[in-house]
Formats: structure tokens, sequence, C-alpha cells
């Protein structure tokens, strides 16, 4: 065996632990954006859910003033 033969040797496994460096880093990057996928949706989720709430908090609002108003008129008016 040749000192190019034991270099060459020696390249190839660094070159194949490299190799399996990179496929490990690249399944922890696809767990990372899935769990980022899943972070981003549940937050769209809950942002629409906020929407909602204070949409329908809005319209209990002015319906309470309005009957509030019907209420006071009708009070007033009928005395």
């Amino acid at each position: 065996m040749s000192t190019e033969d034991y270099n060459r040797g020696r390249a190839d496994a660094r070159l194949d632990l490299n190799d399996e460096r990179h496929r490990e880093n690249c399944q922890r990057l696809d767990a990372i954006e899935t769990k980022l996928d899943e972070l981003v949706n549940s937050i769209a989720v809950a942002k629409g859910g906020i929407r909602i709430l204070l949409a329908v908090g809005s319209l209990s609002a002015t319906l309470g003033v309005a009957a509030h108003s019907v209420i006071n008129w009708a009070w007033s008016h009928f005395k």
C-alpha cells in the first residue's frame, strides 16, 4: 500500500463521515421545518379565533347598547 492509497483512503473516510453528518443535519433541519410549520399553523388558528372572539364581543356589545336604549326609551316614555 502506497502513501497515496493511504491518503486516498483517509480522504474517502472523511468524505463518508461528512456525508453522514450532512444527512443527519438535513434530517434535523427537516424536523425543525416541520415544527415551525406546525407553530405557524397554530398561530394562524389562534389569530383567527381571536378575530372571531372580538367580532362576537363587538356584536354583543352593540346589541346590548341597542337593547338598553330601547328599554330606557320605553321606560321613560310609558312612565
